[in-house]
């Protein structure tokens, strides 16, 4: 019923996507939150590694993508969530993730 509290610790560097009533937000520490407009937090999903500048990507589906930088910044992992929370897939990368665009393929 009342607003999601983030402790001093969290520490966010991505900015916000917007889908509906749900706002998407990743934090440093390897947590995307999903809350509700008023603040409410719906579910968090927990990385490997660090979402650093990698904004929640939104595709028509719901589906969210985010990348994550691991501590070596050698790779990265690249997640596809359900717009519930859960994991469809993951893929370790070259290299760090720092953002994620979707476009139409022709």
């Amino acid at each position: 019923n009342s607003r999601t509290n983030f402790s001093d610790s969290v520490r966010f560097h991505s900015v916000l996507s917007i889908d509906g009533d749900t706002i998407y937000i990743g934090a440093f520490e390897g947590l995307l939150y999903a809350l509700q407009k008023n603040g409410k937090e719906k579910w968090h999903f927990k990385t490997e590694g660090n979402i650093l500048d990698s904004t929640p990507a939104i595709a028509s589906d719901g589906t969210l993508y985010v990348g994550t930088m691991m501590n070596d910044r050698e790779h990265g992992v690249l997640y596809a969530i359900s717009k519930d929370g859960r994991k469809i897939f993951s893929v370790d990368v070259p290299g760090m993730i720092e953002s994620c665009e979707l476009r139409n393929s022709p």
